[in-house]
């Protein structure tokens, strides 16, 4: 697992929540902070942590403008209240994508998933099928018709055809490109 960890975001209560949920969860190295783009783009090329919780929003530059300056290749987990990044973050290549607010459960699956990353080890898609359709308490947003819409070959098709006409295509997260005023 990577021993240095960035949590580059402009929200202080995100950043000491993010910090504290890493402190309980007993991470084993250093914990830095950015409080916009432009500082997180220094402080990760001069630090050069393994692991970087990335905002989407902020100023300065927003997240995905911090990647594209970056000089190396860190595990990128986006910590961001927009959902609708979220595919664009993945075709990046971000290891998770965890939608704000978001609790200590939250982050511990998100450092299993890092320690698996580094250990070249692939969390099973069963695991992760499992967590995504059995949300926690501070996971609430995908819901159970939600789920049934994204994997209608885990619902028999009366529940998947009822879930996606409930689920409005608008709810689910769309690629887009931001813009640097963002």
């Amino acid at each position: 697992m990577p021993e240095k960890v960035l949590i580059a975001d402009d929200e202080p209560l995100a950043r000491r929540t993010l910090r504290q949920h890493l402190l309980e969860l007993a991470w084993p190295g250093e914990i830095c902070e950015a409080h916009d783009g432009r500082s997180a783009i220094e402080l990760a090329n001069s630090q050069r942590p393994g692991l970087i919780f990335l905002d989407i929003v902020m100023p300065g530059a927003n997240g995905l403008q911090v990647l594209e300056q970056l000089t190396y290749e860190p595990s990128v987990i986006f910590t961001t209240a927009h959902d609708q990044y979220a595919v664009t973050a993945f075709e990046l290549g971000a290891l998770d994508y965890v939608l704000k607010p978001f609790g200590r459960e939250r982050v511990a699956r998100v450092l299993r998933r890092v320690q698996a990353s580094a250990s070249h080890q692939d969390v099973a898609i069963a695991e992760r099928a499992r967590e995504a359709l059995n949300p926690t308490e501070d996971c609430p947003a995908f819901s159970s018709a939600m789920a049934a819409a994204s994997f209608p070959f885990l619902f028999p098709a009366s529940n998947a055809q009822k879930a996606r006409t409930t689920t409005s295509r608008s709810t689910l997260p769309q690629s887009i490109t931001l813009s640097a005023s963002a």
